[in-house]
């Protein structure tokens, strides 16, 4: 970890370099600011704060192959990582935990799914019924594709 001194403020900045230090130095007290902030500020209820969630694929020895990481605020499920090892690819388990991942959305009355991807991946988010909004094109040639799906059964309108 660098730490950063903004001598104007006096506010001192730590950047992590990988996520397992992001997620060790604090992540969680900013999560619970943010959900402060939703419900006395903004008069949020309780089901719109951000609520983290993980599930891992594993094999038969227990040992991890796979995984999906996300969140859960103000009625969209966000999908932050998708990943499954070379070997376990094409054989379900990406569609399993997308699967997975759409069920705790709907148990979370969630409005849809949103998440980013690559070209290499694109056609797997548009076969499972995601669509793109928007594309980003990055300066080193791999643009980022930004896709959701929306839950329509899980909609609920007030009149």
């Amino acid at each position: 970890m660098k730490a950063v001194i903004l001598k104007k403020m006096n506010v001192s900045y730590e950047i992590a370099e990988y996520a397992e230090e992001f997620y060790a130095s604090g992540y969680s007290e900013i999560i619970k600011l943010l959900n402060s902030y939703y419900i006395e500020e903004l008069k949020e209820s309780k089901e719109n704060i951000r609520i983290g969630f993980g599930i891992h694929a594993k094999n038969e020895n227990d040992e991890l192959v796979g995984g999906l990481v996300g969140f859960s605020e103000l009625k969209w499920l966000y999908i932050d990582s998708l990943y499954v090892f070379g070997e376990y690819r094409n054989k379900g388990i990406a569609s399993s935990l997308l699967e997975k991942a759409e069920q705790i959305a709907r148990e979370r009355e969630c409005i849809g799914i949103k998440s980013e991807c690559y070209e290499n991946t694109i056609n797997f988010y548009r076969k499972k019924g995601y669509c793109d909004y928007y594309t980003e094109n990055t300066p080193n040639s791999h643009d980022v594709y930004y896709v959701k799906k929306m839950l329509c059964n899980s909609m609920s309108f007030k009149t």
